[in-house]
């Protein structure tokens, strides 16, 4: 019978897809090719965006970094 062996590779297979994947961190950044200069890079925690009235807001953690700025 096979139906007793699909059903612990269906319970395994849907718990994986549960699984949260881990958030971006400090070290992802390090391999990435540096902004051109004059741009301001601006890393937080969370970022809620409104398209409508082209208002962003950063929360958490946010550094704001710019040629010659670092904001925190």
């Amino acid at each position: 019978m096979k139906l007793p062996l699909l059903f612990p590779l269906i319970s395994v297979g849907l718990l994986l897809a549960w699984t949260p994947l881990p958030a971006q961190t400090a070290d992802d950044t390090d391999t990435e090719t540096p902004p051109p200069p004059g741009a301001t890079v601006i890393t937080s925690d969370e970022l809620h965006s409104d398209q409508q009235t082209h208002i962003s807001v950063f929360t958490g953690r946010v550094v704001a970094v710019g040629t010659n700025f670092r904001m925190t």
